[in-house]
């Protein structure tokens, strides 16, 4: 009885024309940022960054959903605010550090800085697409905001500072979080759910 259950399931989801494969993937957990452009960047760098995030959070299954700062659309799901600023004044800064984050770890609506001098600095010394280290320190940042304390791990996305080994992989988009901090990640936001 049950294999012709499942059968007669299949048939309808190819009648209302539904793969198996689109029905049984699983729904992706919802991050929803707000992006707050304090720096002037350029809107095709921003929007070039936005999808190496996106690129990054799906590459641990995680989906990205992007609000402008003025809408007034509630976030339903777990929401970040990254502010891109000019610079790290004000904050305590290594020479490295190209973002801040503020807050209790986990809050709702928590505030990831990035410091646009810092990213084009280091993408201008070693000669990278500003778009791409830019995109690369926001999905760090908000590493911080999914991730338990402390956040920072010895290699990949969450190294407190980027070494050279670290910047050719995000030159050729291979820098990630490992499986146990995309697992932390996705914990975070079913939590939140």
């Amino acid at each position: 009885m049950e294999a012709r259950k499942g059968f007669g399931c299949l048939a309808l989801l190819l009648l209302a024309g539904w793969t198996e494969e689109a029905w049984c993937q699983e729904r992706l957990p919802i991050v929803t940022v707000r992006i707050y452009n304090h720096a002037s960047l350029a809107p095709e760098v921003l929007v070039r960054a936005r999808d190496i995030v996106a690129r990054i959070f799906h590459d641990s299954g995680i989906q990205v959903t992007w609000l402008e700062p003025s809408s007034e659309q509630p976030a339903s799901q777990f929401a970040v605010r990254v502010i891109v600023r000019r610079n790290c004044d004000g904050f305590h800064c290594g020479s490295g550090v190209m973002g801040k984050t503020l807050g209790d770890e986990h809050e709702m609506g928590r505030a990831s800085y990035v410091f646009k001098d810092r990213a084009l600095q280091i993408a201008h010394k070693r000669h990278q697409d500003v778009a791409q280290v830019l995109g690369y320190a926001i999905a760090h940042e908000m590493g911080h905001v999914l991730l338990p304390r402390p956040a920072h791990t010895a290699q990949g996305i969450m190294r407190a500072e980027w070494n050279g080994h670290d910047l050719r992989h995000i030159a050729s988009d291979a820098l990630r979080f490992t499986t146990v901090q995309a697992t932390q990640m996705k914990s975070t936001l079913a939590y939140q759910e």
